[in-house]
């Protein structure tokens, strides 16, 4: 009748670890590039521009990425993790990739602190060997 909560979270991490992986994919699809093809906004003589790199007249709020090599429809920024610019079409993925990051981070950073307190080791070997190793594993997910 009752349920092990270590049993759910053994379900949880898991889980979180796969939406992450996922929207880490979607955040890195397309931004939302501007094409040729795309009638711009109707534009007064004071905010026209044109892009002379990519030869078309992109949207409003549209910014060339030197990086990428293209306009982006609303240009966030361009993210260097992962690899592309941050736009219309992928910044909510973006958004959900980093709320769920965290989330599991943080998980982790809390579920290893309680074991190393059940084996009664120091802080200092919890901060040497798993929060270390999390650093670590972020820096090569994420550089």
């Amino acid at each position: 009748m009752f349920i092990d909560h270590n049993y759910i979270k053994g379900l949880f991490f898991p889980i979180l670890i796969i939406i992450a992986c996922f929207s880490y994919h979607l955040a890195c699809s397309n931004p939302g590039f501007a094409t040729i093809d795309e009638s711009p906004f109707v534009q007064d003589d004071d905010h026209y521009w044109f892009c002379s790199i990519c030869n078309i007249t992109p949207p409003l709020r549209s910014t060339h990425c030197k990086k990428c090599g293209r306009c982006v429809l609303r240009r966030d920024h361009h993210c260097p993790w992962l690899g592309t610019c941050v736009g219309l079409d992928n910044h909510l993925f973006f958004v959900i990739y980093l709320f769920i990051d965290s989330i599991t981070f943080y998980i982790f950073i809390n579920e290893s602190y309680d074991v190393t307190k059940l084996n009664d080791d120091s802080f200092i070997q919890w901060f040497l060997t798993s929060f270390l190793c999390a650093i670590i594993c972020a820096i090569g997910i994420f550089g």
